[in-house]
């Protein structure tokens, strides 16, 4: 028997995956996670590569532990249960360090971060800049360039990169530049670190897009003064206290009340914790989509103005976001590190 739900939404790249309290981590881990994609009138008309399999490619990243024989049982130390779970090997859509036969000119990839609790920093061997043109709710206003993409679990994100001056036979590998552990407030990006994730191989072939536009969608801003209420999230602890204001998940609780059809800003930060001042932490909303009005007061970055679901936070960093919820129900706000999730660092909001 079949489900049914209603697609209400601009044209995305979404993802799924089980949710089952406390399991969440390892059903994920073992496979129980995909794609699925949506599209309108306003991605049917962009001239942008939409042929899958031909210049529209998706590229799901997760890295898994594996041990000499291949196994990669979910078997988490204490550390995965701390830090999330990190592993040795790098599985770009189920294969481990594969090639992809690309065309000559614009070619889409339709990234998603899968992995359980690392967080990538995106970027091409050659030193290529490419363009952003969606994040997790869809497209941006316009094309961002972009010379590395970092994406936290959960997140998502479209670019397009332009092969037209790479000679047929010439390679190009897509690698990942985040130090182990970068989501530890400890480490940061090391550019000197270098994992090749997949290799493009290009072809004579074409792709059939040589230019991109210059604009994709319109998006209306909303404006602080609609809020009717400021709320606040501070995602807190470490190893087996793992907390946001303080509670753990209870499925029997209700953490926040929300009344259907208004606008609130949500202020959410990570507090430092622990010897080592904490970690980042990816703090995903169900049920809407959000604008990120500022981190620590600045603007966002160009590629956070569209619209979101998830979002990394930084230790000690306050992200406001604003957000108008239309869907009634119960739905659940969480950091999208699943061993965290597991561990009770999640909550429930109703709109009624």
């Amino acid at each position: 028997m079949g489900t049914k739900f209603t697609i209400d939404q601009p044209a995305a790249t979404l993802w799924y995956h089980p949710h089952m309290m406390g399991e969440t981590a390892k059903q994920v881990y073992e496979g129980l996670a995909g794609l699925f994609y949506i599209e309108d009138e306003v991605s049917d008309s962009l001239a942008i590569p939409k042929e899958y399999g031909m210049n529209d490619y998706p590229l799901i990243i997760q890295d898994r532990k594996m041990d000499a024989s291949g196994n990669m049982q979910y078997n988490p130390n204490m550390t995965d249960t701390m830090m999330g779970l990190y592993g040795n090997a790098f599985l770009i859509n189920g294969a481990i360090s594969p090639y992809l036969e690309v065309p000559q000119g614009y070619v889409r990839f339709r990234i998603l971060n899968g992995s359980n609790g690392r967080t990538y920093r995106f970027s091409l061997d050659n030193n290529q800049k490419f363009y952003q043109i969606a994040s997790d709710g869809g497209f941006l206003e316009k094309p961002i360039e972009m010379s590395a993409l970092r994406l936290s679990p959960a997140e998502r994100a479209e670019i397009l990169v332009d092969f037209s001056e790479v000679k047929a036979g010439d390679k190009i590998k897509l690698i990942n530049t985040a130090s182990d552990f970068v989501n530890s407030a400890s480490s940061a990006d090391d550019t000197k670190t270098k994992t090749e994730l997949m290799e493009f191989v290009v072809t004579d072939k074409q792709s059939g897009v040589n230019e991109i536009p210059k604009q994709l969608t319109k998006i209306e801003s909303t404006k602080p003064s609609s809020a009717v209420k400021t709320r606040e999230f501070a995602m807190a602890g470490v190893g087996a206290t793992l907390t946001i204001n303080g509670k753990s998940m209870d499925m029997d609780r209700i953490d926040e009340e929300v009344n259907f059809g208004t606008t609130e800003i949500w202020e959410v930060t990570n507090e430092h914790t622990g010897k080592q001042g904490g970690m980042a932490h990816p703090f995903h909303m169900h049920g809407v989509q959000f604008q990120v009005l500022d981190r620590d007061g600045n603007p966002p970055p160009a590629n956070e103005s569209g619209w979101k679901d998830t979002i990394l936070i930084q230790p000690g960093e306050k992200v406001r976001l604003i957000a108008t919820f239309t869907n009634k129900g119960i739905f659940m706000y969480h950091c999208h590190i699943l061993e965290h999730e597991d561990a009770g660092m999640m909550g429930q909001y109703e709109v009624k």
